[in-house]
C-alpha cells in the first residue's frame, strides 16, 4: 500500500490512520502500535486514491479525508459510517485540515490553486465562505501583519458564477455541542440525569456508552408516608380499619367528622348511619312522634304575611303599551322578570312542631309516620301524596281512614261504587 497520510489519534498515543494513495486500494486503515500485526479496521468509501485525512482534536469521531474521486468524506472511525460529505468539485483536494480553534471548521485545499473554509455543521456553501472571510478580514483588525502601519483593504473574494448548494449537516451532533451531562424531574419525586462515561482507548469499535439514572428525590417524607400506608390500604381492601385509624388520630373536629362520613359510606347500612351522624335518631323521632299524638295537633300556625313592598303585584308581570312591550321583549329583561328575584333559599324543617316532625319521618323513610301525622292534622292531601310513595298498603290504609273521616255522598261514591258494580 503505498501511503499518502497519516494521522495520529487525538487521545489514544499508541493509534494512527493511514491513508492509502492507490486507486486500486482507495482506503483508510486504522491502526494500533500495539497490536501491529494487522490494522483494528478498514473504511472503505472513496472509489480513487486518498490523498490527505486529519482527525478532529476536539472530537476523536470525526476524520476527514480527501481522494482524487473529488469527494470530501467525514468518518466516524468508530463506527465505520460517513456521516458528512461536502459537494463534488472539479479539481482534487490535496490537503484538509481542521481548524484549531473552532472545531467545526475545516479548510480543504485543491489544484486550482483555492483553498476553501467550509463548515461541518451545514447551510449554504456560498454564504458559509463569504462568512469565513469576513471573519478572516476582522481578526488582523484592518492592520498590516507585516508591520508596515498601513491600513488593509476589507479581503476581497472574488465572486464565483456558481449555482447555490446546500451542505447537509453532520448525521451525529459533534462532541462540542453535544450535551455532556442533562437532568430533569419526573412524576411521583423522581430525578432522572443522564451523562458520558470514557470508553477505553485501545476499543476502537465501541461506542461511548450513555447511563441513565433514576433516582428517588424524597422532600415530604410525612406525605410519603400517609400515600404509602393509603397504598397499602387500597390494596388490602382494609378501609374501614384504616378510616378508624384516621379517626382516632384526627386532631381536629372537622377532620373527625369527615373520616366518619367517609366510614359510613364504606359500611352496611350506610343510610340509617348516616342521618345518625346528622343527628336524625330513629329512636328519638318515634319518640317526638308518640309525644306528639299523644298531646294533640297544635293549631295551625298562620303564615307570615308577605310584605307589600316585596309581593310581586300581577300588574306589574303585564305590559300595559306596545311600546313597553317592543321594548321589553327585545330584551333578556323581560325573562327576568317572569322570575321572582327575592326567592329564598330551602330549608328542610326539623322543628318539633309537625312540620318538623314530618319533614324527620320522610329523611328516616319511615313514611307511615309521617302519613299518621298528616292525618291527625287533617292533612288529607300531603297524606295522600306520601301514601303512594309509602307503597300499596299504605296508600290502601290512607284511603279507608279518609273515607271514614269524611262523610260526604261524593266520599260514598268512590269508597261504594266500584264494590256495587261488582255485584250488579
Amino acid at each position: 500500500m503505498h501511503c499518502s497520510g497519516m494521522a495520529w489519534h487525538p487521545e489514544v498515543a499508541t493509534q494512527l490512520v493511514l491513508s492509502s494513495e492507490d486507486d486500486r486500494l482507495p482506503v483508510i486503515q486504522i491502526w494500533d502500535l500495539r497490536f501491529a500485526t494487522s490494522p483494528l479496521s478498514q473504511l472503505e468509501g472513496h472509489t480513487r486514491g486518498v490523498l490527505s485525512v486529519s482527525w478532529c482534536q476536539a472530537d476523536p469521531e470525526l476524520l476527514l479525508s480527501s481522494a482524487k474521486d473529488n469527494r470530501i468524506l467525514c468518518w466516524n472511525p468508530s463506527m465505520g459510517e460517513v456521516v458528512y460529505e461536502l459537494p463534488i468539485r472539479s479539481q482534487w483536494c490535496f490537503d484538509v485540515q481542521w481548524c484549531p480553534r473552532n472545531p467545526s471548521v475545516f479548510s480543504a485545499a485543491t489544484f486550482d490553486g483555492w483553498i476553501n473554509v467550509y463548515s461541518v455543521m451545514g447551510g449554504n456553501l456560498e454564504a458559509q465562505q463569504k462568512t469565513q472571510a469576513d471573519k478572516i478580514s476582522s481578526s488582523f483588525n484592518n492592520l498590516d501583519p507585516f508591520g508596515t502601519g498601513q491600513i488593509l483593504p476589507p479581503l476581497q473574494v472574488p465572486e464565483q458564477v456558481a449555482q447555490t448548494t446546500l451542505i447537509p449537516p453532520l448525521k451525529k451532533p459533534p462532541k462540542w455541542i453535544r450535551r455532556p451531562v442533562g437532568v430533569s424531574f419526573a412524576f411521583g419525586g423522581k430525578l432522572i440525569s443522564f451523562g458520558l462515561t470514557k470508553a477505553p482507548g485501545q476499543q476502537m469499535q465501541q461506542t461511548y456508552p450513555h447511563q441513565v439514572f433514576i433516582s428517588q428525590v424524597t422532600t415530604e417524607t410525612e406525605f410519603l408516608l400517609r400515600s404509602r400506608e393509603l397504598q397499602m390500604a387500597l390494596q388490602s381492601g382494609n378501609l374501614l380499619d384504616y378510616c378508624q385509624g384516621k379517626i382516632q388520630t384526627a386532631k381536629l373536629p372537622f377532620d373527625e367528622n369527615l373520616w366518619n362520613f367517609l366510614k359510613v359510606n364504606l359500611e352496611q347500612e350506610s343510610r340509617t348511619k348516616l342521618l345518625k351522624l346528622l343527628g336524625y335518631n330513629k329512636e328519638d323521632l318515634q319518640k317526638k312522634i308518640a309525644s306528639c299524638l299523644s298531646n294533640g295537633i297544635p293549631d295551625k300556625q298562620p303564615l307570615p304575611e308577605a310584605d307589600e313592598t316585596n309581593a310581586a303585584q300581577p300588574d306589574q308581570l303585564l305590559v300595559n303599551s306596545s311600546d313597553d312591550v317592543a321594548a321589553v321583549s327585545s330584551s333578556s329583561a323581560f325573562f327576568d322578570n317572569l322570575v321572582p328575584q327575592n326567592m329564598s333559599a330551602l330549608e328542610i324543617p326539623v322543628t318539633e312542631d309537625t312540620d318538623g316532625l314530618i319533614s324527620q319521618a320522610l329523611l328516616l323513610g319511615n313514611f307511615e309516620s309521617a302519613v299518621e301525622l298528616c292525618m291527625r292534622a287533617e292533612r288529607f292531601a300531603d297524606a295522600i301524596i306520601l301514601a303512594i310513595a309509602g307503597g300499596e298498603n299504605l296508600l290502601k290504609e290512607t284511603q279507608k281512614r279518609y273515607f271514614a273521616k269524611r262523610k260526604t255522598k261524593l266520599s260514598l261514591l268512590s269508597s261504594e261504587g266500584p264494590t256495587l258494580l261488582i255485584n250488579k
